[in-house]
């Protein structure tokens, strides 16, 4: 049983018209070489998904695919397989691991797993917001501000209340008349907004 790492798609067309045999290199390597291969190609080369990119990587162990499980293994976040309806995604999936991957690479791994935090251990998890729009405030405000973010519990216990839903559909609103702001400026003033208020409360009680 031989697998296919590069030229899936000729081989398809190919057995569709007919043809029983096509030019290939065979090369003998273990799963994980075969996995790290597909990722390397169809990387870069063909127009293959971040998801799937990121589960070759996975299999193949790549440092950097096994970190970025270790962080969504820590905020409950499971990588779609395929592209899915934010509307139809249950709690904790995402397809948003290509800008994950950015913002690990620019924030570190314990703000990224807080801001995933403040959206899966929130609320009822909040199914349809890890998004990038979403994710990337978030971990901008928690940069911003560490004492928020290295607070933990309390700081899972203040964003319960806030609603990302109604942050959402205000942005998008203001987005309409004011498009010089973006939407991740709009909801990373409303965290910031909604954190100072609650943390500030907390702190004279």
């Amino acid at each position: 049983m031989f697998s296919i790492i590069d030229g899936q798609h000729r081989a398809t067309a190919a057995m569709l018209r007919g043809i029983e045999k096509v030019p290939r290199e065979i090369v003998h390597i273990d799963r994980a070489r075969q996995a790290e291969a597909f990722a390397a190609i169809n990387g870069s080369t063909t127009r293959v998904s971040a998801q799937v990119v990121y589960y070759a990587r996975l299999t193949g162990k790549d440092p950097a695919a096994e970190e970025m499980a270790r962080v969504l293994s820590a905020a409950e976040v499971k990588v779609c397989r395929s592209a899915r309806n934010l509307r139809t995604m249950k709690r904790g999936e995402t397809n948003a691991v290509g800008a994950i991957s950015k913002l690990l690479t620019k924030f570190g791994s314990e703000t990224v797993i807080s801001a995933l935090q403040c959206i899966t251990q929130t609320g009822s998890g909040n199914p349809g917001f890890l998004r990038a729009m979403i994710i990337e405030p978030l971990c901008v405000v928690l940069h911003r501000n560490p004492k928020w973010r290295d607070s933990g519990e309390r700081l899972l216990r203040e964003m319960d209340s806030f609603d990302f839903i109604e942050a959402w559909d205000a942005a998008v609103k203001e987005r309409q008349t004011v498009p010089s702001v973006t939407t991740e400026m709009l909801i990373a003033d409303a965290v910031t907004a909604h954190l100072t208020t609650a943390m500030s409360k907390k702190s004279a009680a």
